[in-house]
């Protein structure tokens, strides 16, 4: 068997593996009890139909025979539909049969991986039919709003922006489509984090919700619960062990912003960022322990969490990202690296993200002139002036229960986060 043989031979198996899933999956589903238009022979049948239409055309050098397979499984699955009709409702099963054709085609055509992927999505959806279902039904107006929204600044807004920088110099340091990106990015990690809390629901584990809570934002999971904390006192344990892993997992999770964006600088703070998120997770662990001796009723119910990107909260991300930007820049101008940690701190206080990515944007920007390793101990700054603006924040609105079971958490992440900022 030659190479061009076994290559064929190779997107024949693929369009029929695919067809395989496919069908399996709808067997699968409809069961043994209920009447259904095809299982798993057909949907492979039709893989390896989608695949002799794309063989047939490559040989004749003409689009015509694949358009007429197309066509031919598109006829097929309207025939179908209009056979099963009275008894099942919907049209999934017809839209997988046309898809199976197209994948078919695409391996036929020597679109391996993408042949697959479709396949597999395809597979998934239909795996996913309860899941989707209730998420549909849990979602609010607000949410799906603020979904759309996301989309629509991915999809059309930002490829629409300048990619450029604007500002007199030194201060040329703002430009809309890395902003935009930026922003996008970090409320895509968040949005992430909120998706899973509404398939899951937070109401299944105090540790669920800290470790989401880090995804979307640790700062307003500690403002949430810290709220709680002073109206239900009994529930301070749990809230603490939720907020001490949400606070781990923000280290982790800027960490991962920076790598993404800068990968030297992720490496000079690999290190210190790691050896916090070591001190958070052994204060969870000292957390957990306790909370696992509390009574049973000690536990909070469900704790529902915004979506981070409705157009409101991402656009003021967008202002203090850029304000920070020229705040930094100016501090940089006139007072040198000090004034740049200095405005890291304060910024800090405020938001992290805005801060770690203001600091990415002017190493991007500076073309050297700033070091990396001042960079980074900016960023620092801004981790140990976050921690403490969250110690602020449970001092003040969590009462004393919450404020007794989180301070030697607080105390050992503010300890290890200043010595960091004098070996770094």
């Amino acid at each position: 068997m030659d190479m061009g043989e076994f290559d064929m031979l190779s997107r024949l198996l693929l369009a029929l593996a695919t067809g395989f899933l496919v069908g399996f999956q709808r067997e699968f589903s409809f069961g043994a009890d209920q009447p259904h238009p095809a299982g798993v022979r057909t949907f492979s049948l039709l893989g390896v139909f989608g695949f002799s239409g794309a063989l047939f055309s490559l040989a004749l050098e003409s689009p015509w025979p694949l358009t007429a397979v197309l066509l031919g499984g598109c006829a097929l699955a309207t025939a179908t539909y209009l056979s099963m009709r009275p008894s099942a409702p919907g049209v999934t099963t017809e839209a997988a049969m046309v898809l199976t054709v197209a994948t078919g085609a695409l391996c036929g055509l020597g679109y391996l991986r993408l042949g697959a992927a479709v396949g597999l999505l395809t597979a998934v959806l239909l795996s996913a039919k309860s899941e989707l279902h209730a998420l549909a039904r849990k979602v609010t107006r607000r949410e799906l709003t603020g979904t759309i929204e996301f989309c629509v600044m991915c999809a059309v807004v930002l490829p629409l922006l300048p990619d450029r920088a604007y500002g007199p110099e030194p201060f040329d340091v703002f430009n809309p489509f890395t902003t935009c990106l930026l922003v996008v990015f970090v409320s895509g990690i968040g949005f992430v984090g909120f998706v899973l809390t509404r398939i899951a629901g937070p109401s299944k584990g105090i540790g669920l919700t800290g470790f989401l809570g880090g995804l979307v934002s640790s700062t307003a999971l500690t403002l949430s619960f810290s709220r709680r904390a002073a109206l239900a006192p009994s529930l301070a344990r749990s809230f603490a062990f939720a907020l001490i892993l949400s606070w781990t997992v923000m280290y982790l999770r800027l960490l991962g912003v920076v790598a993404a964006l800068r990968p030297d600088l992720a490496a000079r703070l690999a290190l210190p960022l790691c050896a916090l998120g070591l001190a958070g997770a052994a204060m969870a662990r000292v957390s957990w322990s306790r909370l696992r001796a509390a009574p049973s009723e000690e536990r909070p119910g469900d704790t529902t969490m915004d979506n981070p990107f409705e157009l409101g909260p991402a656009l003021k991300f967008a202002l203090l990202f850029t304000g920070i930007l020229f705040a930094s820049r100016l501090a940089q101008v006139t007072f040198g690296d000090a004034g740049l940690c200095a405005t890291a701190f304060f910024s800090g206080l405020a938001n992290v993200d805005a801060m770690a990515l203001s600091v990415v944007e002017l190493l991007n920007a500076s073309e050297g002139s700033l070091p990396a390793e001042v960079a980074a101990r900016a960023v620092l700054f801004g981790v140990f002036a976050n921690t403490l603006s969250k110690g602020a924040i449970v001092a003040l609105l969590g009462g004393r229960p919450l404020l007794r079971e989180l301070l030697p958490a607080l105390l050992a992440v503010s300890v290890v986060a200043a010595a960091l900022l004098f070996v770094a």
